[in-house]
């Protein structure tokens, strides 16, 4: 069996053989339509995506699932949530780890301690995202800095 390519896109496509050859139907079809989608901005760009856009694209597309499972709860449609819960866990395979809330509330109080002025929500908000590198959800860091805000004041 071949081994991966280092970058994450070769990894897409040994994963989608590595899929068809097990037929891991989800799997597949999840994999293909982010190929898809890669192929769709490369286009687009007309040049070859870097590691960051990927990842842009990648949490794009668990973003797009996140937001489904909420109708798909709304309409009563379990065997959907158990579907999408399931892309998303594919997804999340090709991301780099997650902060947890613990995390984000360290660099939220030590970026809070060195901040010259009177602490604003936007502009400390655009720090905390940056300085995270996209690996935080920006509606926890959100909840986390407006609590942290709260306190302070």
């Amino acid at each position: 069996m071949n081994t991966p390519l280092p970058g994450t896109k070769e990894k897409l496509l040994h994963d989608t053989k590595v899929a068809l050859k097990e037929k891991n139907k989800i799997k597949l079809n999840t994999l293909r339509l982010v190929l898809s989608e890669l192929k769709n901005e490369e286009i687009a760009k007309r040049s070859d995506l870097n590691k960051a856009e990927i990842e842009t694209i990648l949490r794009r597309e668990i973003k797009k699932r996140k937001e489904a499972i909420e109708y798909y709860r709304k309409g009563h449609r379990e065997d959907l949530v158990g579907s999408a819960m399931q892309e998303i866990g594919i997804l999340e395979t090709y991301l780099p780890q997650a902060l947890d809330s613990r995390e984000i509330e360290e660099i939220i109080d030590g970026l809070l301690a060195s901040w010259d002025g009177e602490p604003a929500f936007g502009p400390i908000m655009k720090r905390v995202i940056a300085d995270t590198e996209g690996r935080a959800d920006g509606k926890l860091v959100s909840e986390i800095l407006r609590q942290a805000l709260e306190r302070k004041r």
